[in-house]
């Protein structure tokens, strides 16, 4: 296994329901040199049976001695790994059998192209699709593109992560180079790391969907997803990309600026219709007042804090005659 070209990384936790899909459908791709490293984070359940019913040489199964969390987990992974590329796939994945060999093309093609991502299909818990996915700002989702070192970062720090992580292969060099992922963003530390490699590297997009990306409520994002936890890590996720490579980013103050208005904005209209309960829409006030005490001064942003504030008195008094 010396010169494994792909480390497909497999982090593990409680995933019996799904696993056995997941793998088979690694197991059989049409690519074949690749090791899967899966590494348990305790599971309390069957995954480290379904994980040794396979018997293919390929399979390196590790379970941690302590519960690490997600993140902690999916670094815990690479470390493990000895591969030229990586992959990181989620449990209840799956993906279509020529996946690793198109992407594999268009890295060994290209040195200088950090990692390559691809559309997908998303599907639900009962594996039922529900719509191929294409978040794709600027550009069309119907064709195959390279992009240059920095090129739509811009759309990744002012907008959504269009990047799906399962469909990602990239570099190990990316990874020994930029740090691994930020064990502090449970909810975005893959789109914290794909803008990190954006500064550096030259990145390419495959139009065909090569994963079926599992939506459910299972899924971690699932519980950050429109919520508050979500807008204050996507905003820690983009001021941490800026203030570790300033000089990368010319144009940072006016990022920083546009970033946290948007986020601020985010937590207020959070706030006003969707928290509820007290604590909630004042943890949203505070948020948007700490990250930019300035937008009193703005007649929108004042009339929302005013709104929540508001919200939040109404809930406290219902809350006492509960």
């Amino acid at each position: 296994m010396k010169n494994v070209v792909l480390s497909v990384c497999v982090p593990v936790y409680n995933g019996e329901k799904y696993l056995k899909e997941s793998i088979g459908s690694i197991l059989r791709q049409t690519y074949g040199n690749f090791e899967l490293i899966i590494v348990d984070d305790c599971s309390e359940d069957g995954s480290e049976r379904v994980v040794r019913s396979f018997s293919d040489p390929r399979v390196k199964y590790v379970k941690n001695s302590i519960n690490l969390g997600l993140v902690k987990n999916w670094n815990r992974c690479i470390e493990e790994s000895i591969g030229r590329y990586i992959s990181i796939f989620h449990q209840d994945d799956v993906m279509m059998p020529s996946n690793f060999e198109n992407k594999i093309k268009v890295l060994q093609k290209d040195d200088s192209i950090g990692f390559v991502c691809s559309n997908f299909y998303e599907i639900d818990s009962d594996s039922n699709y529900l719509q191929t996915k294409s978040n794709w700002a600027n550009m069309s989702p119907g064709k195959d593109f390279v992009k240059g070192v920095g090129e739509l970062l811009e759309d990744m720090l002012l907008g959504d992560n269009f990047i799906c992580c399962p469909t990602v292969i990239a570099r190990r060099e990316c990874y020994e180079k930029l740090g691994m992922f930020d064990t502090n963003l449970t909810f975005t530390c893959d789109w914290e790391m794909w803008m990190r490699i954006m500064l550096f590297y030259k990145w390419a997009y495959l139009a065909e969907p090569l994963v079926k990306y599992r939506w459910s409520g299972a899924n971690v994002s699932f519980s950050f997803l429109g919520k508050l936890q979500g807008i204050e890590q996507e905003y820690i996720a983009k001021m941490n990309v800026i203030k570790k490579h300033p000089k990368r980013l010319p144009n940072n103050r006016r990022l920083k600026r546009m970033i946290t208005e948007t986020a601020s904005r985010k937590a207020l209209y959070w706030g006003r219709y969707s928290s509820s309960r007290c604590q909630d829409a004042v943890k949203s006030l505070m948020f948007a007042l700490r990250t930019r005490p300035s937008l009193v001064f703005n007649s929108k942003d004042i009339y929302l804090c005013i709104a929540v504030f508001i919200k939040a008195f109404l809930l406290a008094i219902k809350d006492a005659y509960n």
